[in-house]
């Protein structure tokens, strides 16, 4: 009783400290107060929802009332709630709360699993399925299901969680299971015989599997050929690129080249150079001369680029200069914001500079014609 006292009396307490920072309703309060008073009769599953309450005023986790949410998770999952004990191994699978982490290095990975593990015991098919998800990735953690060392992928471990949570109704974890049996019959061999035969749909599918589950780099390479030629799915350069990344990382040299081919096409010259680089580095000697190309057109850009704003310099300055003798004022504006784009192809982009008459006080302006500052006159990107 005096553990939930003390939930009590720190919940209102850290209201009135608060207030500066946020500002409580009376629909807040009250709120507070009814949760406070079941937390006070031993009824340990409003612990997880006063936590959400605090947790969701802010949406960041450094937030002080994030914290505070969280501690009531915390207590929740020590008293053995079940929902409490979810969301606090969802706490250590998240760790900033971003997802912005890769799970295989997360190191608190082995701790989400343990609590994982207690509430999948309690039925909840929510963490069997996530727990499927971690073997099935491979993620460093321990089985505390049967008290077995596992530091690598494992299938029969990740199948048996995801059959469980799709007997507790989990939604899309039958389809997991069924990917894991595709996944260990050779799907890289049926999709190139699917894809040879027109079924891009099906090929697509299994590349999928072969690649997520089975790691195959050249299944990742393949799904970004289809990604890019609108094979079986709708055309995306976006996608393509993705699928070319992680082919690269897994180390085909291929995919390396082009993901710096379509981040070139995009103008995006440092990520080319790293892409080009990998892919050289991976042993693909092809793309010695596609980096060498890249450099110098960024050379070049760097050159024209510089060659252009001295001119441009040059021009309002000796506009400047001759403001005396002409009687008129030049209203200095900055040139128009210029992409190849606006300049459809032709390199110059128009702007009109405008000038006020010392003695009439009327306008009057004139177009002209300025490189191009996205493609430095080329016509192109």
């Amino acid at each position: 009783m005096k553990l939930f006292l003390l939930f009590a009396f720190s919940a209102i307490t850290f209201c009135s400290y608060s207030q500066n920072e946020y500002k409580f309703t009376k629909e807040d309060n009250k709120w507070i107060k009814y949760l406070t008073e079941h937390i006070n009769k031993g009824e340990i599953q409003y612990l997880g929802i006063l936590g959400h309450f605090y947790m969701n005023i802010k949406l960041y986790n450094d937030h002080p009332f994030y914290n505070k949410g969280m501690e009531y998770i915390k207590q929740g999952a020590l008293l053995g709630d079940t929902s409490c004990i979810y969301e606090y191994g969802m706490s250590y699978y998240n760790t900033d709360g971003r997802g912005t982490y890769d799970e295989k290095s997360n190191p608190y990975m082995d701790s989400a699993a343990k609590y994982l593990t207690l509430a999948a015991k309690a039925g909840m098919a929510d963490a069997m399925y996530t727990l499927g998800y971690l073997y099935l990735n491979g993620c460093n953690i321990n089985q505390y299901m049967y008290n077995k060392n596992v530091k690598r992928q494992d299938l029969v471990l990740a199948r048996a969680w995801f059959d469980m949570a799709a007997q507790h109704g989990k939604k899309g974890a039958a389809e997991q299971s069924e990917n894991i049996v595709i996944a260990s019959n050779h799907p890289f061999e049926k999709a190139l015989a699917a894809s040879k035969g027109g079924d891009y749909a099906l090929a697509m599918k299994l590349y999928t599997i072969a690649a997520d589950i089975n790691d195959d780099e050249i299944a990742a390479y393949n799904i970004g050929i289809l990604y890019y030629n609108g094979q079986g799915v709708e055309r995306s350069k976006d996608y393509a690129l993705s699928a070319f990344e992680k082919s690269g990382r897994l180390g085909f040299a291929k995919g390396s080249n082009d993901a710096a081919e379509i981040y070139w096409e995009g103008g995006y010259g440092k990520s080319a150079i790293e892409w080009f680089t990998k892919a050289i580095s991976q042993g693909y000697t092809a793309a010695n001369e596609a980096l060498a190309n890249v450099k110098a057109q960024l050379a070049y850009n760097a050159s024209k680029r510089a060659e252009f704003f001295a001119e441009y310099n040059r021009k309002q300055n000796e506009l400047a200069n001759n403001e005396s003798s002409s009687g008129m004022t030049q209203v200095q504006i900055p040139p128009a914001k210029t992409y190849c784009n606006d300049c459809h192809g032709t390199g110059k982009v128009a702007r009109i500079e405008y000038y006020t008459d010392k003695i009439s006080g009327l306008q009057s302006g004139r177009t002209v014609y300025d490189n191009c500052l996205r493609c430095y006159g080329k016509g192109y990107y």
